[in-house]
């Protein structure tokens, strides 16, 4: 096994991380990264060029994908949870998980990526990892390391 592929050529998922979580996110919400829907900001943006309302608009939502860094042990982040604005049970929620899980390089505590609205980086949210656990995490910026 090499990289995610069977020696065959062939994809597999690591048993219990299938795709069925990703039926969970919100419409609109993308379960991965990829060069075919990122937008890359960085480049000129100032002509004209088909989509341009689009990614202006874009832009000015406030919805912006972060890394988050769980800043305590427990369960890992997974596609689909909700990451919220506070402990309480009345927590709004400022966005949903879209990639997570252990890293081993920070002592296995939970590294994830999500589409989050009104945070900056630095500030403190808590992930809902499990119907009765909730998890503190970190916003910030990748690499996590």
């Amino acid at each position: 096994m090499e990289k995610g592929y069977l020696l065959s050529g062939q994809d597999f998922l690591w048993p219990g991380l299938g795709t069925e979580p990703d039926a969970a996110l919100p419409d609109g919400f993308l379960a991965r990264d990829s060069a075919e829907t990122a937008v890359p900001y960085g480049l000129d943006i100032e002509h004209d060029f088909v989509g341009r309302e689009r990614v202006l608009a874009s832009l000015e939502s406030g919805l912006r994908w972060e890394g988050l860094i769980c800043l305590e042990r427990g369960p890992s982040p997974r596609p689909g949870h909700a990451v919220l604005s506070s402990e309480a049970d009345d927590a709004e929620p400022l966005g949903y998980v879209t990639s997570g899980g252990p890293s081993p390089s920070l002592e296995r505590k939970g590294i994830a990526m999500a589409y989050l609205e009104g945070v900056e980086q630095g500030q403190e949210v808590w992930i809902q990892a499990s119907p009765r656990r909730r998890v503190r995490a970190q916003v910030c910026r990748p690499p996590f390391v």
